[in-house]
């Protein structure tokens, strides 16, 4: 389990201009397979854009590859 900040420029599709936004992500990821090289990972957060409201971030399912 991490408590992970996130910060960045995001679109918001309603306005179609990009603006900066901070905020912050709970998740977890496992390493899976015999070599360790896969990885799945879940979470959730919440991202405040500087010039709207604060937008609630889901991540459903996060597959990555380590090398």
């Amino acid at each position: 389990m991490a408590l992970k900040p996130r910060f960045g420029s995001f679109r918001i599709y309603d306005d179609h201009e990009q603006s900066l936004g901070a905020g912050f992500e709970l998740g977890y990821a496992s390493p899976l397979g015999t070599s360790r090289h896969i990885s799945i990972g879940v979470g959730a957060g919440a991202t405040h854009v500087f010039t709207g409201d604060g937008l609630p971030v889901l991540r459903l399912v996060n597959l990555g590859w380590a090398f």
